[in-house]
């Protein structure tokens, strides 16, 4: 009987606790005790930044205005909120400490469509891109929730290409350019990137690296760095990171330069007595080092010397002046002076031309002179003076001469024989 009287009291007491778990449930908790499943909204836009956009904030983004556009399926008053889980937090709108929300009375009327805005920062460690979050609403019944889907971006950083200057490095080799060309192909813009290089063949000596608070989304950029090489050979790999990703730029150090500047003169023919006439030499780069900003002179004084225009005689300024910009390893240069032999005998004459250079990256001039024997041929007239004067020809002359100097006397005499005669007889 007591056993009987005992078992009831127990679950006497276990109903009683529940009805007073439900009691304190409705009074205090409103919201739990009278959630409904059907929201009297519908969401039928979702858009940062505007209303109107089509840009997604990437992870690490803070302070984005957030969107959310919906349309009224019930009559009545309303206060709501946007409801944000990880990685979304509010954005802080006063105070250091407090997470803001939004907090929006509305008097829907059903048909009518209304939007909403908060703030909101996004972790840097978020990795999807699309998240389910929902509007909490609540009523004088209760509360109720509408969920919609919120995208974020990723922005997609990567390496197009890359190039140095000079192409080709040597050791020990100062100021090379290196130039990384990126590019942002992903679905939103990437905040606060940072990028740099490192490699233990190189000394990297501007910038330590880049930091950029926005790279926009569509975008190429080129990141510079310069570098001097150590006095290594071989492969040289460059590691450039960025925006979390380390990649491998493939390089080649090579062994020490050598520099070969030939100089060579074209089988040019020279005439005497000519004003205008062409002397021809060719540069070659015969070595594996590129020479910049040549300067090619034809030194003067010389018998043979450059042709001076006399409509421009200004031209005697730069006219023993040839410059080119460049010569590669493996390239050859032809130059070409006009130049005037107009009282220059046939022969064969001094010339010197003169090579000024400069290599990469400095500003120290290097010089290479090489001399040439440039032979003068004789103009017609001067052919026929030239053979007067030959041996073979010389005795013929004198023979000739003294002939007629032999003819002459006998001439002379004649005449005066004739004459003598003449004043005989008129004696």
């Amino acid at each position: 009987m007591n056993k009987k009287i005992l078992a009831v009291l127990i679950v006497f007491m276990f109903a009683a606790s529940g009805l007073l778990a439900y009691e304190y449930s409705g009074v205090n908790d409103h919201k739990s005790a009278f959630t409904s499943s059907q929201a009297p909204v519908e969401v039928t836009g979702v858009h940062w930044y505007n209303q109107t956009s089509s840009m997604l904030p990437a992870p690490g983004s803070g302070d984005v205005p957030l969107y959310v556009t919906f349309t009224a399926l019930a009559t009545e008053n309303v206060s709501g909120f946007i409801n944000l889980t990880s990685p979304f937090s509010y954005s802080y709108i006063s105070g250091p400490n407090s997470d803001v929300k939004s907090v929006y009375t509305l008097s829907l009327k059903a048909g009518n469509r209304y939007t909403i805005m908060q703030m909101v920062n996004i972790s840097a460690s978020a990795s999807g891109n699309l998240y389910e979050e929902n509007i909490t609403l609540s009523t004088s019944s209760g509360s109720s929730n509408a969920n919609f889907t919120l995208p974020i971006g990723q922005p997609s950083l990567s390496v197009v290409t890359y190039y140095t200057n000079p192409p080709v490095i040597y050791q020990d080799q100062k100021g090379i350019k290196l130039t990384v060309v990126t590019s942002n192909t992903g679905t939103s813009n990437a905040n606060n990137v940072t990028a740099g290089i490192y490699s233990k063949y190189f000394n990297v000596i501007s910038p330590a690296n880049y930091s950029i608070k926005y790279y926009p989304l569509g975008k190429i950029m080129n990141f510079t760095f310069y570098l001097d090489a150590k006095n290594v050979s071989g492969s040289a790999p460059i590691y450039f990171s960025m925006y979390n990703i380390t990649y491998t730029l493939k390089s080649r150090i090579n062994s020490d330069q050598y520099v070969n500047l030939k100089i060579t003169e074209a089988s040019d023919k020279l005439v005497s007595g000519e004003k205008k006439q062409i002397i021809t030499f060719y540069i070659n780069n015969t070595g594996n080092k590129t020479f910049r900003d040549l300067n090619i002179h034809m030194l003067m004084p010389s018998v043979i010397s450059i042709h001076i225009p006399s409509s421009n005689p200004l031209a005697a300024l730069d006219a023993d002046n040839v410059t080119y910009s460049s010569l590669k390893p493996g390239q050859s240069l032809r130059v070409t002076f006009i130049v005037d032999v107009s009282d220059v005998y046939s022969g064969n004459y001094p010339v010197q031309l003169l090579v000024e250079y400069r290599f990469n990256n400095t500003e120290s001039v290097f010089y290479k002179t090489a001399t040439f024997t440039e032979k003068v041929s004789p103009s017609p007239d001067e052919e026929i003076e030239h053979n007067i004067i030959k041996p073979e020809y010389l005795v013929p002359i004198v023979l000739v001469i003294a002939i007629l100097i032999i003819i002459g006397a006998a001439v002379r005499h004649s005449h005066k024989k004739e004459k003598n005669m003449n004043k005989n007889n008129k004696k």
